[in-house]
């Protein structure tokens, strides 16, 4: 894998006829150019490896833990892959149906306290 290094990176905030800023960069290399301000969240903070391995551990991690399963109760749903939920919602009817919703929307549906839907 090839990479280069960044030597030097400010932001600019000289009037363009572009909204957002941009830093201005210069690599090793001696090339040089801009990257916008809104992709700052996408450079990374270390090692490419170290991320990837990050990655793989915690892929293997949410293999073995697994996903949910119908009847399964709230704590069991939580020790899996799934894990804790963004939010809840609860509605009292007949039963007591609980609205579980997690990231990339996907929820989940209890019926007194057990797994009854997955969506």
């Amino acid at each position: 894998m090839e990479s280069i290094s960044l030597q030097h990176g400010y932001p600019v905030e000289k009037p363009t006829i572009y909204r957002s800023k941009f830093y201005f960069v210069r690599f090793d290399d001696g090339t040089s150019g801009y990257i916008p301000v809104s992709e700052r969240p996408s450079f990374l903070t270390e090692e490419p490896e170290v991320t990837l391995a990050a990655l793989a551990a915690s892929r293997q991690s949410c293999e073995e833990r697994g996903n949910p399963k119908l009847n399964m109760t709230k704590e069991e749903v939580v020790a899996t892959c799934w894990g804790t939920p963004r939010r809840v919602f609860r509605s009292r009817v007949a039963l007591t149906r609980e609205y579980t919703i997690y990231d990339r929307g996907r929820f989940l549906t209890f019926e007194n306290g057990r797994l009854v839907a997955i969506h």
